[in-house]
């Protein structure tokens, strides 16, 4: 009987060698790859503010951020500042028709991100690179906004919320990551305006002829410091963000600030308030190209280099 048993399983074995593979119906398809969360430091590859975003069911990117900006040196418009890993955590805005991430929430972990602590007065108290108690407020920070998983990504569990830092228009391939005091910062991060640095400030791209930059802004309040307190302050803060030792550049540069007061109907008017008017004002820290030159792009970080002016 054993004999019996032994052949047959020869046999059997002998047919399943001699067997040629079965083919499966269909055709191959590749993997599916799932980014990950994004990671401090990452490179945003496309504009993240909400009107042009993909998915409007939850913060989106047509593109998701990849890559480490330092690294990769990837062409991109921003760079992720923040992540909230548990998405529902993050604060919102109630006061719209739904709630919205609140967009303000990303404006510390982006000024952080920056190196501004480093040269802000209100962080430096009055000592470092200011050397003032004047509460300028630096106009090169960029803008905020806030990314999150697509839809894939969502059906898989990821619910996390990143803050990103970006600039306005063309994009760029350095990192922003520390970038003040002494760094090189890209063209749009940079507030650059046509001719005179007061409200309504229109603003045109720092990488076309321009005749102002814009350092610093003193906020509406109701007491503007004294003139010669302003402009040396002004000044100092100029020298830590350009980095040039003679922020004048030889007489092709002017610093200067210039007052503006709002009427009661909330038109801005040139200069100080009278005396004793209860009236809201702020200050606007620039440096303007003198003699009819124009600037080409930003002097953040640009130290003592020849000036970019245009030809």
């Amino acid at each position: 009987m054993l004999g019996v048993l032994l052949l047959l399983a020869a046999v059997a074995g002998a047919g399943l060698a001699g067997a040629a593979p079965r083919r499966l119906a269909g055709s191959p398809v590749p993997a599916v790859l799932v980014a990950a969360a994004p990671r401090v430091g990452d490179c945003v590859l496309a504009d993240p503010r909400p009107d042009l975003m993909v998915d409007r069911t939850a913060p989106a990117l047509p593109t998701v951020p990849a890559g480490d900006c330092a690294a990769s040196r990837l062409p991109h418009v921003g760079e992720v500042v923040s992540v909230y890993r548990d998405g529902p955590l993050f604060p919102v805005d109630n006061l719209g028709v739904r709630p919205v991430p609140d967009v303000d929430a990303c404006r510390p972990a982006a000024d952080a991100y920056l190196g501004l602590d480093r040269i802000r007065p209100d962080t430096d108290f009055g000592q470092a690179a200011t050397r003032s108690a004047v509460p300028w407020v630096p106009a090169a920070v960029g803008r905020v906004a806030v990314i999150g998983p697509d839809a894939l990504q969502r059906r898989l569990g990821q619910q996390w919320v990143a803050c990103v830092s970006y600039g306005r228009g063309s994009a760029f391939r350095t990192s922003v990551r520390g970038v003040f005091p002494g760094g090189v910062l890209p063209d749009s991060y940079a507030v650059c305006t046509a001719a005179s640095p007061a409200p309504p400030r229109p603003a045109v791209p720092c990488g076309i002829p321009h005749g102002v930059e814009v350092i610093a802004v003193l906020p509406l309040t109701y007491r503007v410091p004294p003139a010669d307190e302003l402009a040396t302050s002004c000044t100092a803060l100029t020298q830590a963000v350009t980095g040039r030792r003679d922020v004048t550049a030889g007489g092709a540069l002017a610093v200067g600030v210039t007052v503006t007061h709002f009427d009661v109907q909330g038109r801005p008017v040139p200069g100080y308030p009278a005396s004793g008017a209860d009236q809201p004002a702020e200050a606007a820290c620039a440096v303007t190209a003198t003699g009819g030159r124009r600037l080409v792009a930003t002097l953040s970080g640009a130290g003592d280099a020849p000036l970019p002016l245009a030809r």
